[in-house]
């Protein structure tokens, strides 16, 4: 059971209609960024303040500064001039016959933060148009490394939608089974971490990459320690899907589907929470670089951005 912890969370300001499906701050918290299907909206530290919109060829699938660009995966965009400077979708497409490029559908997507490589996830798209051309047999989703080559980390048939994710030191990507890739090595078999009981939503890893936190349908979290794996710690964090997390140091924050947040030890002790929104789900989080607020992302039709005290430690 997933109880409400008992100090609340101060909502300090927000921004009706304000959409963002990924919401990121720069390094120095100068600068905002939101994105949803493939328009960016980049701002100064407050939204609306000197803001300019950049439109891309396809969806944004995850969202980060870095330094003068935007790790827009599957792009990577200059913030001052809006100029396209990378795009990885190809990668998507390594070690396919001719025939066969192309019929994977992208579906997520992320840069490690130093903007180096890409980790790309697609499913299988059957041939459309009228006589349609027959499918070919073969993996239902694949997972692709982007470097200055591609390398294939997995194929495979998913339970459920594909998460990525990058660091400094792994790639992970998970369905119901977490799995990751040393970045040292990466034709080496996916290791697996942990094989939650159901769809996993969403990753994050700490600062130091010691700790990855796995939020899942069901609305646990579980803490797996680096470089084993192993399960560090689990708890009910939200009564249903636990849609976004962000570390603040070394406290976790949870965005769900009852359209909470919640702040939490490394251990699960809790710390705060906002009150519900209903039908309104949390659907992602970017903590301030100072670590004093953290602004939630309010999906659903009556999409709105909210800034949100984080109390001392």
């Amino acid at each position: 059971m997933c109880t409400m912890p008992g100090s609340p969370l101060s909502v300090r300001r927000s921004w009706p209609g304000r959409e963002g499906t990924f919401i990121a701050w720069s390094a120095d918290g100068s600068r905002f960024a939101s994105a949803i299907r493939s328009t960016i909206t980049v701002s100064g530290a407050d939204p609306g303040d000197d803001e300019s919109r950049i439109d891309t060829a396809g969806p944004v699938l995850s969202l980060a500064f870095r330094g003068d660009r935007l790790l827009a995966a599957p792009y990577q965009i200059g913030i001052a001039d809006s100029a396209v400077l990378t795009t990885v979708t190809a990668a998507l497409d390594v070690g396919l016959p001719a025939e066969a490029r192309g019929s994977y559908a992208l579906r997520a997507a992320a840069w490690s933060p130093d903007g180096v490589l890409a980790v790309l996830a697609g499913t299988y798209q059957p041939p459309r148009g009228i006589p349609a051309r027959a499918g070919r047999p073969g993996p239902a989703a694949r997972v692709v490394l982007s470097t200055d080559d591609a390398t294939l980390l997995w194929e495979g048939t998913t339970v459920g939608e594909l998460v990525v994710g990058a660091g400094a030191s792994w790639v992970v990507f998970a369905d119901t089974a977490v799995r990751v890739v040393p970045r040292s090595d990466p034709g080496s078999p996916p290791r697996e971490w942990a094989t939650p009981d159901a769809a996993v939503r969403a990753l994050a890893f700490d600062s130091t990459e010691s700790r990855l936190a796995v939020g899942s349908a069901d609305g646990t979290v579980r803490i797996c320690s680096s470089p084993d794996g192993g399960i560090a710690a689990t708890w009910q964090a939200q009564p249903a899907d636990v849609y976004a997390l962000a570390w603040a140091g070394d406290r976790l924050i949870t965005g769900g589907g009852d359209g909470t947040v919640r702040l939490w030890d490394a251990d699960g002790g809790a710390l705060g929470a906002t009150d519900p929104r209903e039908f309104q789900p949390i659907v992602a989080l970017a903590v301030h670089p100072d670590g004093s607020v953290v602004r939630a992302s309010v999906g659903g039709p009556r999409a709105e951005l909210l800034e949100i005290d984080l109390p001392d430690r």
